[in-house]
């Protein structure tokens, strides 16, 4: 755990790459840090990390999941951007999400997004070949507090849930947790 630091672009298009364990001391993945690693497949994530810069995990194809900390604050632009993700569970530190920072990710279904989130960029989940189910951990107003949250109201390639714990008793988008498993009430 001596490591502070990884250079942007030090795993740049390492395609042997298939694991990798962050170090805990690691606070920030650095722009490009692995970008292009198609083999990549698993990451496991330092606990002391707050920001994921530009294309950190852009085109890891191989990637199918990973668990983001609840320290991250932030995540920049097209950090996932053309990856293999198929659900992303954002954590409930994370305030802002930046451009395209999964766009593009053709196996992605659902993201669940924290109700402490303050921006989100228009095209964070852009993919105009698929629909991204969003589950918000909150409510419809906390949701359009959101910078640019109204704008994933109306578009045909988004469907956007409500968090709600108990079954509501009126028309709407909810949804709850069964087995730790997003589900729409109905």
């Amino acid at each position: 755990d001596s490591v502070l630091e990884i250079d942007s672009s030090a795993f740049y298009g390492c395609t042997s790459l298939k694991e990798i364990n962050i170090p805990s001391k690691i606070e920030i993945i650095k722009s490009n840090t692995f970008m292009n690693c198609s083999n990549l497949e698993f990451v496991k994530l330092s606990e002391s990390l707050i920001t994921i810069e530009e294309k950190a995990f852009y085109s890891c194809k191989a990637l199918k999941s990973i668990e983001i900390p609840d320290s991250v604050t932030l995540i920049n632009n097209q950090a996932f951007a053309y990856s293999g993700l198929v659900s992303v569970n954002l954590p409930n530190s994370l305030r802002e999400l930046g451009s395209q920072a999964f766009s593009n990710c053709d196996s992605l279904t659902y993201v669940i997004i924290p109700s402490k989130i303050t921006k989100m960029d228009k095209f964070s989940f852009y993919n105009p070949k698929s629909t991204i189910i969003m589950y918000y951990n909150g409510d419809e107003a906390g949701f359009s507090n959101i910078e640019n949250g109204n704008y994933f109201l109306d578009k045909v390639n988004y469907k956007v849930y409500f968090y709600s714990k108990e079954n509501p008793n009126q028309d709407g988008n909810y949804w709850h947790y069964v087995d730790n498993i997003p589900t729409v009430w109905y």
